[in-house]
């Protein structure tokens, strides 16, 4: 904020364009010029804070500030924007009641500001009819002048009434779009709710069906295989879901916007996964008894009794692709459903600053659930991978990065690392 010199003819300029000043006459203008000063604000200053006490009335001369109101969590709302001309506080001339809302410059400013209790003392304009008297020469004149014109004070609460209830049309219709704006969006969460109960409640059916399906199955077929065509199936349910919900795809993840940083993220991530597991592997066979005789790397993998590997140690190939086309074909799906469906759906359905976490934080558990028909520990291992997952889909808003570093860190740690080896339930 910078004081600059008052000019007379600005000042008048900008009292005559006031809603409130402008119907004053020349007489009453040269008045009460002396009690303003002109004030330059740079953009983006506050001029007047919510609740503050009022001592000054504001005319904008030039620029353009914006009218702030907090809410219930802190942030500031704006509720309508004054140009060069509109007056600023104006309230203060009614009562003394706290400044109802916040004024915040949008581009370099200059005001005209003048003390309210300067304002006040002009409702008795005794000066003016002491002048009268000491000049004779022009009594006929001034008595005339008196006679056609109003006190200043009183012409000013005419024209803040004018003023005001111009303003309250104003803030009326920001209520009523504010109204509306949220009655969208509260049907926006009544319909992400229900979408969340159905797909809750496909997760149920699937757990339930998959548990049922292994049970009559042979014992010697995989689960991971088994669960191919069950998780298509579902898969298909949710996707079907999805469009039905009133979303977009790319609300659930399915696009390519932001793709390239997606793979950076990915890539950055399945290296610190990767060597979070071979780090704990490697602590579990030196620290752990009952895992020295592990290695660091055992490229085989045991799938629900089928193993990719013979006790020769030639590796079974129709095995090795079947798995291999049932993991590229679930982990996809397993994110579509995680991240795409859950993360999506909760992160617009919870509220508060920290919606997003939260969001990440069940959808991963949900994730983990998924994992419960292999071991109750691989179910808690996929919790801090989840995390990662979930942080990345949230920054990047897309599902191509996170089905990525899934299916490595995955491939790594089941294929390579053989994971499994080291979960003791």
């Amino acid at each position: 904020m910078m004081e600059i010199d008052n000019s007379t003819d600005s000042i008048v300029e900008a009292l005559q364009k006031s809603a409130l000043f402008g119907s004053l006459s020349s007489k009453q203008l040269e008045q009460i010029i002396p009690l303003f000063k002109i004030t330059s604000y740079d953009a983006n200053e506050i001029i007047i804070n919510e609740n503050d006490i009022p001592i000054d009335l504001y005319v904008i001369r030039e620029g353009t500030v914006e009218v702030l109101k907090k809410s219930g969590s802190g942030t500031l709302l704006r509720i309508s924007v004054l140009h060069a001309g509109e007056v600023i506080g104006e309230m203060g001339l009614l009562d003394n009641s706290p400044r109802s809302a916040s004024i915040r410059t949008l581009s370099p400013t200059k005001l005209l500001s003048v003390s309210i209790a300067d304002l006040k003392t002009l409702a008795n304009e005794g000066f003016l009819y002491n002048q009268i008297i000491t000049k004779l020469t022009d009594l006929v004149k001034d008595l005339r002048l008196s006679m056609s014109e109003r006190p200043i004070y009183f012409t000013l609460i005419s024209n803040l009434a004018n003023t005001l209830s111009g303003r309250m049309r104003q803030t009326n219709q920001v209520t009523v779009e504010s109204l509306k704006s949220e009655l969208e969006l509260s049907k926006a969460r009544v319909a992400m709710g229900k979408f969340m109960i159905n797909l809750l409640f496909v997760l149920a059916v699937y757990m339930y069906a998959f548990k049922i399906i292994e049970k009559m199955a042979n014992n010697s077929l995989s689960t991971s295989v088994i669960s191919i065509p069950l998780i298509i199936f579902f898969a298909m349910a949710v996707l079907m879901m999805m469009k039905s919900s009133g979303y977009s795809m790319q609300f659930y993840g399915l696009t390519t916007s932001n793709w390239r940083q997606s793979l950076k993220d990915s890539v950055i991530v399945s290296i610190i996964l990767i060597s979070c597991i071979a780090f704990i592997k490697w602590l579990s066979i030196n620290l752990i008894p009952q895992f020295h005789d592990l290695t660091l790397i055992h490229l085989s993998f045991n799938a629900g009794g089928m193993q990719t590997t013979n006790e020769l140690g030639q590796t079974n190939i129709p095995i090795l692709i079947t798995l291999i086309f049932a993991y590229l074909v679930f982990t996809p799906i397993q994110e579509l459903i995680c991240r795409g469906a859950l993360q999506s759906s909760l992160q617009e359905f919870l509220t508060g600053p920290s919606r997003v976490w939260w969001a990440i934080i069940i959808s991963n558990i949900l994730f983990s659930v998924t994992h419960l028909h292999v071991s109750i520990g691989l179910a808690l291992s996929v919790l801090l991978p989840g995390l990662f997952w979930g942080w990345m889909y949230a920054r990047n808003k897309t599902l191509i990065g996170v089905s990525l570093s899934h299916l490595i860190v995955g491939g790594m740690a089941f294929f390579v690392f053989d994971i499994k080896s080291i979960l003791i339930f």
